[in-house]
């Protein structure tokens, strides 16, 4: 016999696969950023992926880095707002 409580205990709580998927994409928003900055530190850009000569908005992949730590901040304010 089984209890209505644990039941519902058990409904609610997430799947293995649920909980892998949430801390990918809670690591997903540091990890961007982390890249972002490390990109923008580096003196030497490469040809392809370097901002334009004579420009004084960033370019490249840390432009891209950072513009990817915010699509995926998602989570993360997900997660704050439950707080």
């Amino acid at each position: 016999m089984t209890s209505s409580a644990w039941k519902a205990s058990s409904a609610a709580s997430p799947s293995w696969s649920e909980r892998i998927a949430g801390g990918i994409a809670l690591a997903a928003t540091p990890l961007f950023a982390a890249m972002a900055v490390a990109s923008f530190a580096e003196e030497s850009g490469t040809v392809l992926c370097g901002p334009m000569p004579g420009t004084i908005l960033p370019g490249g992949m840390g432009l891209m880095y950072a513009l990817m730590s915010v699509v995926h901040a998602g989570a993360w304010l997900r997660r704050l707002a439950r707080v």
